[in-house]
């Protein structure tokens, strides 16, 4: 979700919804004028404000941002900023997880294939992504004996072809699992 004046459209929903449009009333209970939804998308893009631009629905507007950045975008939980496809984004943990081995995934079956077109046979445990690596099963890796008396752990490019619709599938359960979790808490703070 992005900072945008499309927040206190009324079928809006979520943590910074909620944000946009609590920071709309206390505006207008301050002022007795109305908030320009525009603020918020200048307030999470510029740093100074606007020269034609009024100094106290600035103050509001940088406020509400602040806040949103403090927290989920998709629960409300206290976040921060990550590393997203396109810019940062503000997740907390447990809804980032989702995002990042699905996108840990997909680097791992982009890298399958070597701009020659032949797979590699053999995947250390340092050439496997942080998340992914996590959820290879134990019984799949190999273990190799070096003669400096250290092991290499590694898997195979069959045993990665093996299970990886079940780590595509397992990225689809902890995104529905995420987005439950979100919505139940949502639905237990509207109460």
């Amino acid at each position: 979700m992005r900072i945008t004046e499309h927040l206190l459209d009324h079928d809006k929903t979520g943590p910074w919804p909620d944000i946009a449009k609590r920071t709309d009333r206390k505006f207008r209970r301050t002022t007795g004028r109305t908030f320009e939804a525009d603020m918020l998308t200048l307030a999470a893009h510029l740093s100074a404000r606007p020269a034609e631009r009024d100094e106290v629905m600035w103050g509001f507007a940088r406020r509400a941002v602040q806040q949103m950045r403090a927290v989920c975008s998709a629960c409300g939980l206290p976040a921060r900023r990550r590393k997203g496809q396109y810019r940062g984004v503000y997740l907390c943990a447990s809804c980032q997880l989702p995002h990042a081995f699905k996108s840990q995934l997909n680097v791992m079956l982009r890298a399958q294939d070597e701009k020659s077109g032949v797979a590699r046979s053999v995947l250390g445990w340092h050439q496997i992504q942080p998340l992914v690596r996590q959820a290879v099963p134990t019984h799949l890796w190999r273990n190799l004996a070096l003669p400096d008396g250290s092991n290499l752990l590694y898997i195979t490019d069959r045993d990665f072809e093996s299970i990886d619709n079940w780590l595509f599938r397992l990225s689809l359960i902890l995104e529905r699992d995420a987005g439950e979790r979100a919505a139940a808490r949502l639905k237990s703070e509207a109460k």
